[in-house]
């Protein structure tokens, strides 16, 4: 049978049947909404980011003013210049680089805090009531397109699709489609489940062309990273395909087709991420509220530390005899000393926080081959930098960026008659994209 004769065919099929196109109108508006929702989340972090830089750039004018105007004839510079009093009157925030193609897979951008304090005395970890437990872990995760296509689309190639050949019989036409199509009528059935394919994925090819009109237009935006998460889409629904050919092969009837196709649907997208899941938790279990808990103890027991203890923490960096030239006293010294065992405590918690994740992760993905939407959706999730680990990333840069700034503001501290103008503005800037 010709192909044009199949098009023709199967046009008069479906425009039989108002339902598939009451179907497809539904689902193309759902995929609409959950591109909207992915919007909503990436322009509410775009907004937080700019009104989190507008905040430090007025915290850093008022604290300019405030060196250039005053007398240090008084005894007022500790007021101003150690490291806790410019550290609390600048309350630098940062917020990690955003990807606008996150608006297609938000992955844990939803529920990761994107936005955070650098100041010396907070925690990365527990200053913002974030939660370190990997939302891939959730069976369904965000409303976004990311999940319309992982598990709506099928559902609607499902209903287009299940009951292709077996419904023919049943109602005794198959011996038309027999003649019509005579020794090709394999190749025959291949295009009629291909066009139904097709057919289900027009919803989601509206979408994508909407999303990258909307896309074209923002900050930092790449095609070559839309092309990659239409690439991993492509890949998703090629299985889709593969599978509704293979069972029809089985040639079962109607409602064993359907219920075929539902189980795999069950079995790829619940069954074995649930299994997974279950095996990740018990290997690798969390315990990284009872650490953070733990954690808390460490400023006290660092403060309490014997006073060679700071000592040998300070000389570490300032490596030269101590005089008391009235630039730093003992006090300044157990400062130091205290901060730099809990920033080196904070540092190694969340270093093995991040260890049993990434080994977990580790382990998910040996499982690929079995789990193949977990495979995707860390394919979107990668694009888009939305993942667990680009928050890892982002918070080690954060650790650095916190250490860069407290040496600068102690080295002053330390060495200089006083903290000038000029070393405010050689402050250490952040910097999401530095390596």
């Amino acid at each position: 049978m010709h192909i044009s004769t199949i098009f023709f065919l199967e046009k008069k099929l479906l425009i039989r049947d108002k339902w598939i196109l009451v179907a497809l109108f539904l689902f193309t508006l759902t995929a609409l909404w959950s591109l909207h929702n992915g919007q909503q989340v990436y322009h509410y972090h775009a907004t937080a980011a700019d009104s989190l830089q507008a905040a430090n750039n007025a915290n850093f004018a008022n604290v300019k003013a405030e060196l250039d105007t005053l007398d240090f004839s008084h005894n007022g510079r500790a007021a101003v210049e150690t490291p806790f009093t410019l550290d609390y009157r600048l309350k630098p925030m940062v917020s990690r680089e955003l990807n606008p193609m996150m608006a297609f897979s938000i992955g844990q951008n939803d529920v990761l805090v994107l936005h955070k304090s650098a100041r010396i005395t907070q925690p990365v970890f527990s200053n913002d009531f974030d939660d370190f437990k990997n939302p891939e872990q959730l069976l369904a995760g965000s409303f976004d397109l990311s999940f319309y296509l992982l598990f709506l689309f099928p559902l609607l190639f499902l209903a287009l699709s299940y009951n292709l050949q077996s419904a023919e019989k049943e109602k005794g036409i198959w011996i038309n489609w027999q003649a019509a199509a005579s020794k090709g009528l394999l190749a025959a059935h291949t295009w009629r489940i291909t066009i139904r394919w097709v057919l289900s994925l027009a919803p989601f090819i509206i979408v994508s062309i909407v999303g990258l009109i909307w896309l074209s237009d923002q900050y930092n935006f790449m095609i070559v990273d839309w092309l990659k998460w239409q690439g991993y889409a492509l890949l998703y629904c090629l299985l889709w395909l593969i599978i509704v050919w293979l069972i029809h092969r089985l040639r079962l009837n109607s409602m064993l087709n359907g219920i075929t196709i539902l189980g795999v649907w069950i079995l790829l997208l619940i069954a074995i991420p649930g299994v997974v899941n279950t095996l990740s938790n018990s290997s690798y279990a969390d315990s990284s509220q009872i650490d953070i808990a733990n954690f808390r103890d460490i400023p006290e027991a660092s403060w309490e530390a014997p006073f060679e203890v700071h000592k040998n923490y300070f000389a570490k960096r300032y490596n030269k005899p101590l005089k008391d030239t009235g630039l730093y006293s003992e006090t300044i010294v157990k400062v130091y000393g205290y901060m730099m065992m809990t920033l080196e405590a904070e540092e190694v918690l969340h270093n093995n926080m991040t260890e049993a994740l990434l080994n977990r992760k580790q382990m998910e993905k040996v499982t690929f081959l079995i789990n193949p939407a977990a495979a995707i959706f860390r394919g979107f999730t990668q694009v888009a930098q939305s993942g667990q680990a680009h928050q890892i990333a982002f918070e080690q840069k954060l650790y650095a960026y916190r250490l860069q700034r407290f040496y600068h503001m102690n080295d002053n501290l330390v060495n200089a008659y006083r903290f000038k103008p000029d070393d405010l503005l050689a402050m250490p800037e952040w910097n999401p994209n530095e390596e």
